[in-house]
């Protein structure tokens, strides 16, 4: 912006310094535009770290800010849930069965860790029919007939042989793991 001679334009010097104010403001924010355009990969870390900073400053404004934008945004809150459940297979059915579990009132609980030794230790094959692929968490004493959740009450079992057994305590351990409940 060139020079802007007050007297030329008719307005006082407090209007001219606001004038140049504002033009200042004007190219900051243009400068600022631009870098953020060329820099996308440093805009968003640093915008990551304000917000991590300011979740960790005051949590309860964060969780009230959260819960008002998921009803704001139902639809889009739903999309962002399926693609964060989609992303994280492992820890979503962690999640579905401790829901499983409290509903049910049982005891015990286990870890996503312990329940991949249990299956390293099973070669990733299922209990019953040796099959190697993905595998289920089946309760032996089932949930519903007051059995645990403690790693002691699970084996790896493959989705057929899991929906085969059903709610029976049919126990297709090997002896190495002893002990159930």
């Amino acid at each position: 912006m060139k020079h802007i001679n007050a007297e030329e334009l008719g307005i006082t010097k407090e209007q001219k310094f606001l004038v140049e104010t504002l033009w200042r403001v004007v190219k900051s924010r243009e400068n600022a535009k631009n870098w953020a355009n060329n820099n996308p990969e440093t805009k968003r870390k640093i915008r990551s770290a304000s917000a991590r900073k300011r979740r960790k400053e005051d949590p309860k404004k964060h969780k009230e800010i959260k819960t008002k934008w998921r009803l704001a945004h139902p639809d889009r809150d739903y999309v962002r849930k399926k693609r964060w459940n989609k992303n994280n297979p492992e820890k979503t059915r962690c999640f579905v069965r401790r829901r499983r579990v409290l509903k049910a009132k049982s005891e015990g609980t286990h870890t996503l860790n312990e329940w991949l030794e249990l299956c390293a230790e099973y070669n990733n094959a299922c209990a019953s029919c040796g099959k190697v692929g993905k595998l289920t968490e089946d309760h032996v004493v089932p949930l519903s007939k007051g059995g645990s959740d403690y790693i002691s009450n699970i084996q790896p079992l493959c989705g057929p042989c899991n929906s085969h057994k059903g709610v029976n305590c049919t126990d297709y351990r090997t002896p190495r793991t002893e002990g159930f409940n």
